[in-house]
């Protein structure tokens, strides 16, 4: 739930798509410069998949942005694709909801110039990753019942009273964390990457088909597709 990357000052009117076309993010992004990881293969599939980022419908498909389909009169393939990638997004719409609960100030119109404006919202989305960052910072109810050590800071903390909180690092299996690091390395060092590496359009085309082929057992009635129809798969 941090922000990463943060661009304050473009006018919402030109619409969320034009807004990051124009953004450093977006440049990077298209010139390859944000040293995203090199596409590996997903459990059960044979073609390497890029890295992605999630968005709304603003935002223009590619390769490495991933969107739902438009429009009200999908099939059910097209909508239960929605409904696992809006799963995804949820994490993103989480971030933003304890932003704006954390700091009331967003609860209404900002009363300031645009430079203040700025300057607050960058201040607030930097403070946001700070509270983050330390277990003991006050958090929106909604999120306060997921804090505990055991999902709490990667390292082992000293608290003002001596005890030790032990980071998470403490559950992890080395064996099994070097299993893991092993089949990555084996799955992104290929000798020709670009015959099978999904592109375009492809990589939603894909996850359609993916979406089926790997369910999870709620996603049907979740994402409103009768039986009837998803027999028909």
């Amino acid at each position: 739930m941090k922000f990463l990357m943060v661009d304050v000052g473009s006018s919402g009117s030109r619409g969320d798509g034009n807004v990051f076309h124009r953004s450093r993010f977006a440049k990077k992004l298209k010139k390859h410069q944000l040293d995203l990881p090199p596409p590996c293969k997903l459990y059960g599939s044979s073609e390497n998949v890029p890295f992605f980022f999630v968005g709304d419908a603003a935002f223009e498909r590619s390769s490495h942005i991933l969107t739902p389909f438009k429009g009200k009169f999908l099939s059910p393939e097209k909508r239960l694709f929605n409904y696992r990638l809006s799963r995804s997004r949820r994490q993103i719409e989480n971030a933003f909801g304890a932003l704006y609960k954390r700091y009331w100030i967003f609860q209404k119109h900002l009363q300031t110039s645009l430079a203040h404006a700025k300057s607050i919202v960058l201040s607030a989305c930097a403070l946001h990753n700070f509270h983050l960052m330390d277990e003991e910072s006050s958090t929106p109810c909604r999120t306060r019942r997921y804090r505990c050590n055991k999902h709490g800071k990667y390292h082992d903390d000293l608290k003002a009273d001596g005890t030790i909180v032990y980071g998470r690092f403490k559950g992890e299996d080395p064996a099994k964390e070097e299993e893991i690091l092993h089949r990555l390395e084996e799955d992104v060092t290929i000798s020709n990457p670009e015959d099978t590496t999904l592109v375009g359009t492809k990589v939603t085309e894909f996850f359609v088909d993916f979406f089926i082929d790997n369910e999870i057992p709620w996603q049907w009635k979740s994402a409103g597709i009768p039986t009837c129809e998803v027999s028909h798969l």
